[in-house]
């Protein structure tokens, strides 16, 4: 057998070589496409074990490239309560070709070489190679956008808190549902393990617990009144009028009886905001956890800020309930001495006189606080929603943006139904014109007004002839279901004069008009004759109620 020992020709030899640069170049490309981008990318092999790690996956997962490769993906990125899962999902494929989460995009959470768990977007992929499956990842780190989500949920939920104490406000919720309410938000915001409203009674030296939300039993529960010597005194750790914050009890040798019970419940940290009207402190908000620093900044901010309004709320409601128990004890006075004209007349006077001045002080406080408050929260939601892009998002944005409006237009009714600004020297019809506009109901009855009033009426005798027409007014809205109104106001007799006419379902006799259940028609008349006038209440000729007043000038 002969042996070809002729060297082969050179264009043989050159092409086999132009073919080996080539590959080279190839390779080097891809190798340099790897390493630029920007997600990590990671090859294993059907045994679940790294074969390639580019220099994104090293910045992401804190490995060199030569420590990873060779390495289990299991033991190296998953973390361990999921790597039971990955290895099903391994062999399901293996054994059956069909995988759930190849080709499609999944957020998972991720290891890094320090244990530190992180959320993920993963795409996994099989490679179009002859042998045994080849698998490549793209990884994201999405850390930053479910912190974004996060920070905008918070956001959502401190605006519904604030949204919801306004809410009380208007729907009238006592004190104790409007604190028990904000104690259960704020635990669900701040992760608190015990979330507590405190309210101070100076005249009787006691501090109650207004609203608690707690789990487990580690501390005084709802409704549980101190006095305030077990309360404070010795501790200062707590200053009363600003915020305090102590992120370990175990650092406070000395503590009041509350914070050594709740220490000895487990209770390691403690925030604690003052409730301030103006500069009076009414209570303070405290929430606590069970582990040493358990509140971000974010959290002590939110607390603060919940802080703020709910002493809002609260003294608006303790100064609501306080002016039905005044307005309930001086009706019942009133009914107590009706056999005696002039004691009724005084006292209906002394009630006349309190429920102005508690509308006017309750009233103040919703122009300086309530309002204000709430124009700032749309204030920021504009701010949040120039800020968005997703659709979900701003459509969230926009029905809270339309709530907070509403709710304005709420507290600028109930503002002026306490007490109008123009009723302090302004023209009766002025200010009765500006109450039917704010009032106006697309499901209401419709309105006409004749206003032939021209001079200016005394304080007393505008304030009274205001509040029967506000009345009368109500009674037409609310109980005649009436479909039209008109109103009329003139001079006679030297005296203001005043009609209201509906077409609603009427008075049926004329014992109605004064029952108990009349208690408006009551104060009309009572108003009237105060101030030496009269009301006068009929059926008119087919349906509806006049309501008719003069009162002198």
């Amino acid at each position: 057998m002969k042996v070809n020992t002729q060297p082969k020709p050179r264009s043989e030899t050159t092409e086999r070589e132009r073919l080996r640069q080539e590959l080279a170049v190839g390779e080097a490309l891809n190798r340099a496409t790897l390493e630029a981008s920007l997600d990590a990318v990671i090859t294993m092999d059907a045994r679940g074990v790294i074969l390639d790690f580019n220099r994104a996956a090293e910045v992401m997962f804190g490995y060199h490239r030569v420590d990873a490769v060779g390495r289990a993906v299991a033991d190296t990125l998953v973390p361990p309560s999921l790597r039971e899962q990955h290895l099903t999902g391994l062999r399901h494929y293996l054994a059956t070709g069909e995988g759930i989460v190849l080709d499609s995009r999944t957020e998972l959470t991720a290891m890094r070489a320090n244990g530190d768990e992180f959320p993920i977007e993963l795409t996994i992929s099989r490679l179009d190679l002859p042998g045994p499956p080849i698998f490549a990842g793209f990884v994201r780190d999405v850390t930053d956008r479910v912190e974004a989500e996060h920070a905008f949920h918070r956001s959502m939920q401190r605006l519904e808190m604030m949204h919801d104490i306004d809410r009380a406000i208007l729907q009238g919720r006592s004190t104790a549902e409007m604190a028990h309410r904000v104690a259960e938000q704020l635990a669900a915001v701040v992760a608190g393990e015990r979330v507590s409203v405190i309210v101070y009674d100076a005249a009787r030296s006691e501090v109650r617990f207004l609203g608690v939300s707690q789990s487990g039993d580690i501390g005084p529960v709802e409704g549980t009144i101190w006095s305030m010597a077990k309360f404070s005194p010795g501790d200062e750790a707590l200053r009363p009028h600003e915020p305090t914050y102590i992120p370990d009890l175990d650092d406070v040798p000395d503590r009041s009886p509350l914070l050594g019970h709740l220490h000895a419940n487990g209770i390691r940290t403690l925030l604690s905001c003052p409730l301030m009207v103006g500069d009076r402190l009414i209570g303070e908000l405290s929430v606590s956890g069970r582990r040493a620093e358990s509140f971000s900044l974010q959290d002590r901010e939110v607390v603060s800020e919940i802080a703020d309004l709910l002493a809002i709320g609260i003294e608006q409601a303790s100064m609501r309930e306080g002016l039905e128990e005044r307005a309930q004890v001086l009706e019942e006075h009133v009914v107590e001495f009706r056999r005696t004209e002039l004691e009724r007349r005084k006292l209906l006077g002394q009630l006349v006189a309190a429920e102005e001045k508690e509308r006017r002080a309750i009233a103040d406080g919703l122009h300086d606080d309530s309002i204000q408050k709430m124009v700032a929260v749309g204030i920021r939601l504009d701010t949040l929603r120039r800020q968005l892009s997703d659709p979900k998002h701003l459509a969230s944005v926009a029905d809270l943006s339309t709530s907070v409006s509403a709710t304005i237009a709420r507290l600028r009714l109930l503002l002026f139904e306490l007490h109008p600004r123009t009723l302090e020297g302004g023209r009766l019809g002025d200010t009765i014109r500006e109450y039917l506009e704010l009032s106006a109901d697309p499901d209401g009855p419709s309105y006409a007004f004749e206003d032939r009033l021209e001079d200016r009426l005394p304080p007393d005798i505008r304030t009274t002839a205001y509040r029967i027409m506000q009345e009368a007014l109500a009674n037409a809205r609310k109980h005649a279901k009436a479909a039209h109104v008109t109103i009329q106001l003139e001079a006679r007799d030297e005296g203001v004069y005043g009609r209201v006419l509906d077409d609603g379902v009427g008075i049926s006799t004329d014992d109605e008009l004064y029952t108990p259940g009349h208690m408006g028609l009551l104060a009309m008349r009572d108003r009237a004759e105060r101030v030496g006038g009269w009301t006068r209440v009929s059926r008119g000729e087919e349906l509806g109620t006049i309501v008719e007043f003069w009162l002198p000038v």
